[in-house]
């Protein structure tokens, strides 16, 4: 999850958390671009707790400075029923928008749930939840659009759809 190299290698996501300066300066000297990062939260106590990792409060300034130096960057917002939707994700969506208008696109993708997950906070979503998120991306795509011109935010709406059913 936190190497670069892989997510420019086979588009796996990285948090950045253990990105360093030198790390950087590699990207832009090599041209390691597409990069994909997985944001989650622009609010850096809830995206900290999202990562179960300290490191991600802060984490997101590297996202600026892959953006500044010109690198393709693709953004992922992992929503999970009670922690990262509703007014959370609005602001995540607003914090883009404000902070990072340059991402080439961010994906918003449901919590996937295993019968292995030890993590009791995480569940599926309902079908109200993944609906009211679908409606939220929708609302900010047209956002995104007239502040920028351009489509920047894609809702899997089947996998969201398909994440409020019983199975």
């Amino acid at each position: 999850d936190d190497d670069y190299r892989l997510s420019f290698l086979y588009g796996n996501f990285t948090t950045l958390t253990r990105f360093t300066e030198a790390d950087l300066e590699r990207v832009v000297t090599e041209g390691l671009s597409p990069l994909y990062v997985s944001i989650h939260a622009t609010d850096p106590d809830l995206r900290a707790r999202l990562l179960r990792n300290r490191r991600g409060a802060t984490s997101l300034r590297w996202l600026h400075a892959l953006l500044d130096a010109g690198v393709v960057v693709h953004g992922q917002i992992v929503v999970c029923p009670g922690v990262n939707d509703g007014a959370a994700l609005d602001d995540t969506l607003l914090g883009i928008l404000d902070r990072f208008p340059r991402l080439a696109t961010v994906g918003v993708v449901p919590l996937g749930v295993s019968d292995y997950s030890t993590e009791p906070e995480m569940r599926t979503h309902t079908t109200a939840e993944s609906r009211a998120v679908l409606e939220t991306v929708d609302r900010w795509q047209g956002i995104f659009t007239s502040a920028l011109g351009r489509r920047l935010v894609y809702a899997a709406d089947e996998y969201f759809l398909m994440a409020g059913r019983a199975f």
